[in-house]
């Protein structure tokens, strides 16, 4: 894949950038309700994951039990992950 991308310098000039950012900073600790918050998105997350994980190995079972050949080369794919460098 080949880019290219072009780059212009700009004329130097007088003006001034500014940058604001905008935002809220907790006086005191962390509020209990966030940290359950987040343990939760969290929990949802590895929920989510698990899931995936589940997905795909139901998927690659039912190829493998659907073709033969296929089987046969996951199975030596498995085996040279397995194998140490």
């Amino acid at each position: 894949v080949s880019v290219s991308i072009m780059v212009a310098r700009m004329k130097a000039t007088n003006t001034a950038t500014r940058v604001f950012q905008y935002g809220l900073v907790p006086i005191g600790p962390f509020p209990k309700e966030g940290i359950d918050e987040l343990r939760r998105a969290n929990n949802l997350r590895n929920k989510l994951v698990e899931i995936d994980r589940e997905h795909r190995d139901n998927f690659e079972q039912a190829r493998a039990d659907a073709d033969e050949e296929y089987s046969v080369i996951k199975q030596a794919e498995t085996e040279l992950r397995e194998t140490p460098s």
